[in-house]
């Protein structure tokens, strides 16, 4: 008797899963906003000081230097993969003239990274008129660990990326 009802029962958590699967008919949404700059290469000014939200007043994280070294890290990572990109479709090939560099002031900068205690704790973005801004909460390798760290601030620069590509692509 139980070597009928395992492939019964087999087969129906198949058939219910298969179910499961077909029943979500949603289409993937990912939003689309101004770049940061209709001019190359984007500046990007890290904050030398770090910002508690919640206190309103700066603070110094404790995983800063780390943060930050992903950060310049993200946006290694994501040349090469324009690099990549580019040489496997040729036909997109200046995109190759993305880069990004250092700003030394906030008022050149088109994007901004900031290391936050946040209101909302979480990451997040904000679109301004005058600039980008990447905030990344402290306590994201605490909370997610360095590779959800570096999921967020890789996902954070692949959005302005997108923005990139989207408006200012047809003047590059």
């Amino acid at each position: 008797m139980k070597t009928k009802t395992i492939p019964i029962f087999v087969l129906l958590l198949l058939l219910f899963s298969i179910a499961l699967v077909n029943a979500a008919d949603v289409q993937p949404e990912i939003e689309a906003y101004p770049p940061p700059s209709r001019t190359f290469p984007l500046k990007i000014y890290v904050y030398p000081t770090d910002y508690d939200e919640v206190k309103h007043k700066a603070f110094t994280c404790p995983a800063r230097e780390e943060l930050i070294k992903m950060f310049y890290s993200v946006q290694k990572t994501l040349y090469k993969s324009i690099l990549r990109f580019v040489e496997e479709h040729p036909e997109f090939g200046k995109l190759a003239l993305i880069q990004f560099v250092n700003a030394s002031s906030l008022d050149d900068a088109d994007i901004t990274f900031r290391i936050v205690v946040s209101a909302d704790d979480s990451s997040y973005v904000l679109v301004k008129a005058e600039r980008t801004e990447i905030y990344i909460e402290c306590e994201e390798i605490e909370e997610s660990g360095k590779l959800g760290a570096w999921n967020v601030i890789s996902t954070n620069s692949c959005i302005l990326l997108a923005w990139v590509i989207q408006r200012g692509a047809s003047r590059i």
